[in-house]
């Protein structure tokens, strides 16, 4: 009400801190923004919206970015220990009730659990009670949370990333009975074939389950969470990419000896969802990645890698840009990982197999991917072995097909910056020759990929040597 409040205010402050403030102390926020905040609540909030007066609505623009600045203000230290329990009070209740500003109160107790989570346990008989207050009050959080989310609430997507972190907070028994419960469910639903009638619910439930699994207990959990995955993986209507999650969750937390037995659930099941690639290329990568490479299991690894290939390779043109990163990041660790064990000349030889493909997708895919082996390998290839795999490429451009025709270049210079310098003038000819031989409609369609070939190549060779092949100019 005061007409010079705009002057002597430093509510002006409160976006610039939303902006530039790194992890503060939540001190800081207890003891002087959170009174600001609930005096404005009692002000503004005392009678309905409809009766407020310009003055409230300014009021509620600077409430909001009191709790805008909330996350910023979540750094945890022991001298807080004492108010664990206020917190989960403040930020249980504007959960609960407050639309507009829950996603802030969720960023802020997620940042929190982190460092909930490294607090010692048994230290003192006060970190001891701080734990125990942890457990209960995430328990207690917890069905709301998963209301919430089941009701689409604004801010839902915070509200998972909560449940998520949260998770590793509560009681192991509520947990793993919630978790199990659901998942059983689900299958009797399935089984039953009632699946289909509640699949907006089914999926959210799902998402529950699956931010839940990193901290449920993989023991008890394992058998019923692979049998959803069993019924699950065929399916469509989103259920699909559901089971590749959950999978891919699993897989972080098994022992490496089930690591096989995962891979068996996923190869042979036909993706009915393109949405599903990037998630099951992810379970593939963290199999790859966490599996044991030994002499005596490499045969193994090879198999799964020779049956997984196509699917990657064609990947590689697919519309989705993170299904195209995952297979192009597999394939980058592949030759980093066989080329270890000097397994490269044979991965090398299961992607050239794409070559001898019935349609161009897969040729120009099997392409594409030898040039990032390449590039990526480039310090344990022969440069005699990458130019017989090059002939084999440059001879893929007689198929008159564009898309052939500009993996093909996108090959060669890979090829270009891999070799040394002598090595390419010695086989220049060799590689221009059939580039520019293709017909001129096609090479127009692909112009300034060629230009810009040719400007890498002018700088990396001496120009004489370039300007002697007869056909230039």
């Amino acid at each position: 009400s005061d007409p010079d409040y705009e002057i002597k205010s430093n509510s002006w402050l409160l976006p610039v801190l939303r902006k530039y403030l790194k992890l503060h102390s939540l001190q800081l926020f207890l003891d002087y923004f959170f009174p600001q905040a609930a005096a404005l609540d009692d002000t503004i909030y005392s009678k309905p919206k409809d009766e407020w007066t310009d003055i409230e609505r300014q009021l509620e623009i600077m409430y909001d970015q009191i709790w805008a600045i909330f996350p910023r203000f979540c750094k945890f230290t022991n001298e807080n220990l004492s108010n664990i329990q206020k917190i989960f009070e403040i930020t249980a209740q504007i959960i609960a009730n407050r639309d507009d500003i829950r996603k802030y109160a969720c960023q802020g107790l997620e940042i929190l659990s982190g460092y909930f989570l490294k607090l010692p346990k048994y230290r003192n008989q006060e970190y001891m009670q701080a734990q125990q207050d942890l457990e209960k009050y995430s328990t207690e959080l917890m069905p709301k949370l998963c209301s919430l989310y089941m009701a689409q609430k604004p801010g839902y997507k915070n509200i998972i990333n909560l449940i998520r972190s949260l998770s590793a907070l509560c009681r192991k028994e509520y947990l793993d009975k919630i978790y199990l419960t659901h998942i059983k469910k689900l299958i009797e639903e399935k089984v039953q074939n009632k699946y289909k009638e509640h699949v907006v619910a089914n999926m959210k439930k799902c998402d529950i389950l699956i931010a839940m699994s990193s901290s449920i207990d993989i023991a008890t959990t394992y058998d019923i969470t692979k049998q959803f995955i069993k019924v699950f993986l065929p399916e469509k209507f989103g259920y699909q990419k559901k089971a590749f999650k959950l999978l891919l969750s699993i897989s972080h937390r098994v022992h490496p000896s089930y690591l096989t037995e995962i891979y068996e659930l996923m190869s042979d099941i036909p993706l009915v969802n393109t949405n599903s690639k990037s998630a099951k290329f992810d379970c593939f990568f963290n199999i790859l990645e966490k599996i044991e490479y030994t002499p005596d299991n490499i045969e193994e690894v090879l198999k799964m890698v020779q049956k997984m290939l196509p699917e990657l390779l064609v990947a590689l043109k697919e519309a989705s840009q993170k299904a195209r990163k995952s297979a192009c990041e597999i394939l980058k660790f592949l030759t980093n990982k066989l080329g270890e064990f000097d397994l490269l000349p044979i991965y090398i030889s299961y992607v050239a197999a794409g070559f001898a493909a019935k349609t161009s997708l897969m040729k120009s895919a099997a392409i594409m991917a030898m040039a990032e082996i390449l590039k990526e390998g480039k310090a344990k290839l022969n440069p005699e072995f990458v130019w017989e795999t090059t002939t084999i490429v440059l001879l893929l451009i007689k198929e008159k097909n564009r898309e052939v025709f500009r993996a093909v270049l996108q090959y060669v210079k890979a090829f270009m910056k891999v070799v040394p310098k002598e090595f390419l003038q010695e086989h220049l000819y060799d590689i221009l020759v059939p580039l520019f031989e293709w017909d001129e409609d096609g090479r127009n369609h692909s112009k300034s990929l060629l230009r810009h070939f040719i400007e890498k190549l002018i700088r990396k060779l001496v120009i004489d040597k370039f300007l002697q092949l007869s056909f230039i100019g």
